[in-house]
């Protein structure tokens, strides 16, 4: 492009500049901003701002209130920032995308051109925190969410910093918030403890329990990587015991009465362990046998998690209440 003032319509080219990044102050779309996986993969945030990513000790930390879910269930998610630019108006703004379901804007945010991403509105630009409203797909099976975050300086697009909301904000790749939507008949109970990495497990059933059913069983995300755990089966109950006693601390609750408990065992899959790739599975393949009709049982996961921190190196995940149909 040559030096001399380029003219469309009458207009400068600072004055077309200026109301590009004055529409990107009102939040980004992205499915219209032309950055490939903006909330997923670098170049991200970085393809427009020239600060460095995850710099300043820059922490993103995108916290659902649920993620073991029934269909259709709604929940809040706040996505907020410490570190990055020091600002005294807490100047940000953030992008975040879901796999399946819809968002409902918040305080100071908005929906993009689907109603799958939102993000940040043109009021918002003292803010590093955000809560919005979602609503889970009605299809059994796996959401993932993901999300961008930048902390900026108010100059333009010079000196700002963003990050992905992960273990590590600067990572070349983004972490999902991994959810899980039950089939009916399967109904969450309590909630998972944060394993390594910040990440939380999810534990679910995609298949809905009925006799005869050879493919019912039982899925793990955001688990780590080649490790040994035990699916815990018991009759439903409301037991629950803080694991602290035992050194399995940062709120990790047995929810299935050990009384008489059966266990399984496995191993997860390989996987990326600062982003919790790998995946686990128990098949359960449920006999065709009319006494079975209404019979209840309750389940949880224990992983060995050595990556933990904890002074017994276990994560708890969810539990889950299953009726036999």
């Amino acid at each position: 492009m040559s030096a001399r003032t380029y003219l469309l319509a009458g207009v400068p080219l600072a004055a077309l500049l200026a109301s590009s990044l004055y529409s990107y102050g009102s939040g980004v779309d992205p499915y219209t901003v032309g950055v490939a996986n903006l909330t997923k993969a670098r170049p991200s945030c970085g393809n427009c701002h020239s600060g460095t990513q995850g710099a300043n000790s820059l922490k993103v930390k995108l916290a659902p209130t649920a993620r073991a879910l029934t269909p259709g269930q709604s929940l809040s998610v706040t996505l907020s920032a410490t570190g990055g630019v020091a600002d005294a108006q807490l100047r940000g703004g953030f992008t975040c995308d879901v796999s399946s379901g819809a968002f409902t804007a918040g305080t100071n945010s908005r929906l993009t051109s689907r109603s799958d991403a939102i993000t940040h509105s043109r009021n918002s630009g003292h803010n590093r925190s955000w809560t919005y409203g979602y609503t889970a797909s009605t299809n059994p099976g796996l959401i993932e969410m993901y999300a961008t975050l930048l902390t900026s300086n108010g100059s333009g697009t010079s000196g700002d910093i963003w990050g992905f909301a992960a273990f590590n904000s600067a990572a070349v790749q983004g972490t999902a918030v991994r959810l899980y939507v039950n089939a009916p008949g399967v109904v969450p109970v309590g909630s998972a403890c944060a394993g390594s990495y910040e990440n939380v497990p999810v534990f679910g059933a995609k298949q809905a329990p009925q006799r005869g059913n050879a493919a019912f069983g039982f899925e793990l995300f955001s688990v780590p990587s080649s490790a040994g755990m035990a699916l815990l089966v018991n009759g439903p109950s409301n037991f629950t015991l803080d694991l602290a006693v035992v050194g399995i601390t940062g709120g990790c609750n047995l929810l299935v009465d050990p009384a008489n408990v059966i266990v399984f065992n496995g191993t997860t899959t390989a996987g990326d362990p600062e982003r919790a790739s790998a995946t686990g599975s128990f098949p359960m393949p449920i006999p065709n046998s009319p006494g079975l009709a209404g019979v209840q049982f309750q389940c949880q996961v224990a992983i060995l998690d050595v990556n933990s921190g904890r002074p017994t190196p276990i994560t708890m995940t969810n539990a889950l209440r299953v009726t036999v149909q």
